[in-house]
């Protein structure tokens, strides 16, 4: 089989506007919590990716994204919003039986939380190996979730 690739590329602009956005201050709620509609945000930015078949039955997809999320009216960056967002997919068939082994890995770049304070960036990968249910059959899937054991986390809201 020969090598096929597809290169795909984008650019966006999205904005949402009245946005609910959570308060606080509010003498009528026990934690002092509430929500408005009234925010508006706009994102920005340029997204690439090249999906395959390789020799050998091999398929892959490599995606990036590079970005900018704000609120309008702001120069600071939207709390939980990288500016770079990286796949990676590849799967393969086990020769001579029904298995495939797949990767999956993603990097989520540097982030903020809401005081602006910066949430590092990760990398993680998850391995599954699956067998395809044969006619009436069963089938089967184990997935090692986070196979590089990274550390990382997500930042909350601003309770």
């Amino acid at each position: 089989m020969a090598t096929r690739l597809d290169m795909i590329g984008s650019v966006f602009r999205n904005h949402v506007s009245d946005l609910i956005t959570q308060r606080s201050g509010s003498r009528d709620t026990l934690d002092g919590l509430y929500y408005v509609n009234g925010d508006s945000v706009t994102a920005r930015g340029v997204e690439l990716e090249v999906q395959g078949e390789l020799p050998g039955r091999i398929h892959t997809r490599v995606g990036q994204v590079f970005q900018r999320a704000g609120r309008d009216g702001s120069t600071l960056v939207l709390s939980n919003s990288p500016r770079t967002l990286s796949t990676l997919v590849l799967d393969a068939p086990v020769p001579r039986t029904d298995l495939v082994v797949a990767f999956n890995g993603y990097f989520v770049g540097e982030r903020r939380r809401q005081g602006q304070s910066p949430v590092d960036s990760a990398f993680v990968g998850n391995l599954s190996v699956t067998r395809q249910a044969s006619r009436g059959g069963l089938g089967l899937g184990l997935t090692i979730y986070n196979v590089f054991d990274a550390a990382y986390a997500d930042p909350g809201s601003v309770e």
